[in-house]
């Protein structure tokens, strides 16, 4: 593990500080040179202010780094709340799928800062907002497990979207669930799971045979609650 990594692999919601200190408050060697007047300030400051981001962006003045990881994401869901709905719905198409559970991005202080927190802050907007085409930017990006618990809260998102359309929530999922991406069926699968829709079942049935023991898992669950004497 880098020198970046930090513990917020660790889960959310136990209140533990992030031990690495952000680093994406650096200013690079171009632009102190810019600032001091060393080199060629007029291009120096040209080339810094036009080069390209190397991470994924998220919204100005990121949080401390002794914030925990529910109040980083607290704060990015306020920054959030100052962009019109479709801005918000923009945002979200824009970041990257999450990695599966087991992958060492995780570990990167600057993945979490990056990708999963703003995911994290948008589902919140999104879920206060209702934003409806949310539902399938969410679980196009799901991870495929539940790294540091940032997944379990997603049915909860989903469902505060939806209110009481739960027959249009549970489309969006069997749509989801047909892209064939292990973790967009894993926490389409996990929705349609309690939502006891008889549509589900056939799906289900097809996914008890999956590759993954987890969705193999969720199938069989699903398949129980709407035919208990199904096994």
């Amino acid at each position: 593990m880098g020198p970046a990594a930090v513990t917020t692999k660790k889960s959310l919601t136990t209140n533990k500080p992030l031990k690495a200190k952000s680093s994406l408050t650096r200013k690079t060697p171009l632009v102190r040179k810019a600032q001091k007047g060393q080199g060629k300030p007029a291009k120096a400051t040209a080339r810094a202010r036009t080069r390209p981001p190397e991470r994924p962006a998220i919204p100005a003045d990121q949080p401390p780094s002794d914030q925990t990881p529910a109040e980083i994401i607290d704060a990015l869901a306020l920054r959030y709340a100052h962009s019109s709905d479709p801005q918000i719905v923009a945002a979200l198409g824009a970041l990257p799928a999450l990695r599966d559970e087991d992958d060492p991005a995780w570990d990167d202080e600057v993945y979490w800062s990056g990708v999963a927190f703003p995911y994290l802050a948008l589902a919140q907007v999104a879920a206060a907002r209702r934003l409806w085409p949310a539902i399938r930017l969410l679980l196009d990006r799901a991870a495929f497990g539940d790294p540091g618990e940032t997944m379990r809260g997603l049915r909860s998102s989903l469902e505060a979207i939806a209110g009481d359309d739960l027959d249009s929530l549970a489309e969006a999922c069997l749509a989801a669930i047909a892209t064939g991406r292990p973790g967009t069926v894993l926490w389409a699968a996990e929705q349609l799971l309690v939502l006891d829709d008889p549509r589900a079942y056939p799906v289900f049935e097809q996914l008890r045979h999956s590759e993954h023991a987890r969705i193999r898992d969720v199938a069989e669950a699903g398949i129980a609650r709407l035919v208990p004497d199904a096994n």
